[in-house]
């Protein structure tokens, strides 16, 4: 007796369980369509934009690429490693500033004269 009352404690649990899960799926469900429904409308948003000569930025991808293609290499561009293998940090390291530079910025906080004796 104790025994058939224990399994049906433990299906009406999981009974409970699976009527939770069935309704998280049906919120899930409603957001999933909700969500897809916004993209739709964004993607159509967007298409019409692309059409429109009044938007900058909005062209479709082929007339962006006619006429923009850069004819810098990867290597000539920002960072570049030059022939010494130093690149854009060799008059940074021969100009990193120091004592008597207080007029010029180095990005570097001021030194404390205090903090120097102390170490």
């Amino acid at each position: 007796m104790e025994h058939e009352e224990s399994l049906d404690k433990t299906e009406q649990e999981i009974r409970e369980q699976v009527d939770s899960l069935e309704e998280q799926g049906d919120r899930l469900d409603e957001r999933k369509d909700e969500f897809v429904q916004g993209v739709d409308e964004t993607r159509e948003e967007f298409r019409q934009k692309q059409e429109a000569a009044d938007v900058p930025g909005a062209q479709k991808e082929d007339e962006m690429a006619e006429g923009r293609e850069s004819d810098q290499l990867p290597e000539e561009g920002p960072g570049a490693v030059d022939d010494d293998g130093h690149g854009d940090r060799d008059t940074a390291q021969e100009n990193a500033g120091g004592a008597g530079d207080e007029d010029r910025a180095t990005g570097n906080p001021p030194q404390d004269d205090a903090a120097e004796d102390d170490g």
